[in-house]
């Protein structure tokens, strides 16, 4: 533990220090910078690069691990989230269709599936288990790929997406004892630092995807015991970012919308427009977060039970977000 301490402490250090100089630097160029429109929260320029810093030090501490015969990740999986991070950064940078950023994942995906990160016997409490291997195949890559997705999507307001996976990886770290944890917290702290209200760089594409996409392997591998995938816990583990695209996903289709298009109605976009501060939306989505973390948790091997409640905050969630009485902004 305390070499994943150590580097921990490394990622930290580097997510810190390349964030700081991605902030001086911005000013120079206009490809990596956020430009507010009638969808964004921010009314000034701000560069959206700061997933590099955050790859960067993940990067540099799998090299070290290397180094010392540790290996952290296996080259396979680092290409994989190598592939996912340059998707994103091509995205932040030229916009990239939907298509190509789906293929890019569905091959990073089918690397870690190659290696071994597919999902065993799902139980589905009381209903027996999904034992087929093509039903598992389908669902390992709905859950990278979504999780992946569903990460970018809530990157909303600044800090959101950065500390759901903070709290998501502290969870699963008090719960499982993965040290992977503590590096994924590290990293997203040092880039916190510059990432919090109000902001002073974005993660962009490149981040969330980055994020997205190694919280999906993390849970997956920490979910799976004794021959067995707890599909449900997971899904509720990671309650708020999965209600959110689903909530958005249903949204479009029944508009009649592309459910791939943007829009201005994501939970984040109803809580500002009730009148509240983006660091109070953040507290109440971090806390629904905490609470879907908790619940995931505590019944993970009771998927029936546990997805009772989560459908019930959902639900509950849905009708306060939409509840038409604005509040005083605050803080």
């Amino acid at each position: 533990m305390t070499f994943y301490t150590l580097m921990s402490f490394l990622s930290f250090v580097i997510a810190a220090f390349i964030s700081a100089n991605l902030v001086k630097l911005s000013p120079n160029g206009k490809v990596f910078v956020d430009i507010p429109n009638h969808r964004k929260v921010h009314e000034k320029e701000i560069a959206r690069n700061g997933g590099l810093a955050m790859f960067m030090a993940i990067f540099s501490v799998w090299i070290i691990s290397i180094a010392f015969n540790r290996y952290i990740f296996s080259y396979q999986l680092m290409l994989a989230i190598s592939l996912v991070f340059v998707t994103g950064l091509l995205d932040d940078a030229f916009e990239l269709n939907f298509k190509i950023k789906f293929l890019m994942q569905f091959i990073a995906a089918t690397i870690c599936i190659q290696n071994g990160l597919l999902m065993k016997n799902i139980p589905l409490t009381p209903f027996g288990e999904i034992e087929n291997i093509g039903v598992r195949i389908f669902l390992t890559y709905l859950w990278i790929i979504g999780v992946t997705n569903a990460i970018n999507l809530i990157d909303g307001i600044d800090g959101l997406a950065s500390l759901v996976v903070v709290s998501s990886s502290a969870f699963l770290f008090l719960k499982f004892k993965d040290p992977l944890t503590l590096i994924l917290i590290a990293t997203c702290a040092g880039f916190l630092i510059y990432n919090w209200n109000p902001a002073k760089i974005f993660m962009g594409d490149s981040g969330s995807y980055l994020l997205g996409f190694i919280i999906s392997l993390l849970t997956l591998q920490n979910f799976t015991t004794n021959g067995k995938t707890w599909l449900i816990g997971m899904g509720i583990f990671l309650g708020y970012p999965v209600l959110e695209t689903l909530y958005s996903f249903l949204r479009r289709l029944l508009q009649k919308k592309n459910p791939f298009s943007a829009d201005q109605e994501h939970f984040h976009h109803q809580l500002l427009k009730k009148g509240l501060s983006q660091k109070i939306v953040l507290f109440n989505l971090l806390s629904l977060s905490l609470l879907f973390n908790f619940l995931g948790l505590l019944f993970y091997r009771n998927g029936l039970i546990g997805f009772i409640i989560y459908i019930l905050v959902g639900v509950f969630f849905y009708f306060y977000i939409r509840f038409p009485v604005e509040a005083k902004r605050s803080l």
